[in-house]
């Protein structure tokens, strides 16, 4: 995970990345690989949840990369890049070791105090997280999150809340089967704060949201449903309280 500044990496990681660099102003993440590899780009807040899974291991050849992203959450109607401390995780696994790795402190030179890398600890091998399922089965699931039908939405497409609602969370139904037999846990974020979780996770979740403890206002409501076995599924709605 690497902050959401202009910060260029020159070291040589694994002999696999040869740079690493996040734009925080077009919203670009750029690499260069010396070796074909499978790779995974999410973008997350630095105390917060994760917003978007950019590259879901995709394969990659040598040579230099920009990952383009528009700079919005998942509902296209938060703009991320400019008003969040942003940061971005990266990983990838080549062919011919099988190997996951984990892009760490000790790679980004010369500044690595300046830097948060990986949600996972350096000497964690996530490769074992990904030996129990097959390769059609190795991406971050799909969430969908639903309302009551009755409330409004603002112009631009927060929804209008006065009073106590429950919202509801769920796999999507082509990912529910294979997720759940990983289990996973569940993290709910306002903006960038903790709302609520479950240690063991099920679909449907249901949350309920007070607004009577927020101040009038525009908030991003964030779902993380986080696999043991390294795969997270991501639902947002943008919510506009109204009192």
């Amino acid at each position: 995970m690497l902050t959401a500044t202009n910060v260029f990496a020159e070291e040589v990681v694994e002999r696999v990345i040869k740079s690493i660099s996040f734009d925080a102003e077009t919203a670009t993440v750029s690499y260069e690989l010396t070796h074909p590899a499978k790779i995974r780009i999410r973008i997350g807040t630095k105390e917060g949840p994760l917003m978007r899974t950019i590259v879901d291991w995709q394969e990659r050849d040598i040579g230099l990369y920009k990952e383009d992203w528009d700079g919005f959450d998942l509902t296209k109607k938060v703009k991320l890049i400019g008003t969040h401390d942003l940061v971005f995780t990266f990983n990838y696994f080549t062919k011919d070791d099988a190997f996951l790795r984990n892009v760490t402190t000790e790679d980004i030179l010369p500044h690595p105090e300046q830097l948060v890398v990986g949600r996972f600890l350096p000497t964690l091998n996530i490769n074992r997280l990904h030996k129990n399922h097959l390769p059609n089965f190795c991406y971050d699931p799909e969430l969908k999150i639903t309302f009551p039908k009755n409330l409004l939405k603002t112009k631009d497409g927060y929804i209008i809340i006065k009073d106590k609602i429950t919202l509801t969370v769920a796999l999507s139904e082509q990912d529910r089967t294979w997720f759940s037999k990983e289990r996973y846990s569940i993290h709910v974020f306002i903006d960038d704060a903790f709302l609520m979780g479950e240690l063991e996770g099920f679909s449907p979740y249901n949350i309920v949201l007070n607004p009577a403890t927020l101040l009038p206002g525009r908030y991003l409501i964030t779902v993380n449903f986080s696999g043991f076995n390294d795969h997270i599924g991501i639902g947002s709605i943008p919510i506009y309280v109204e009192k």
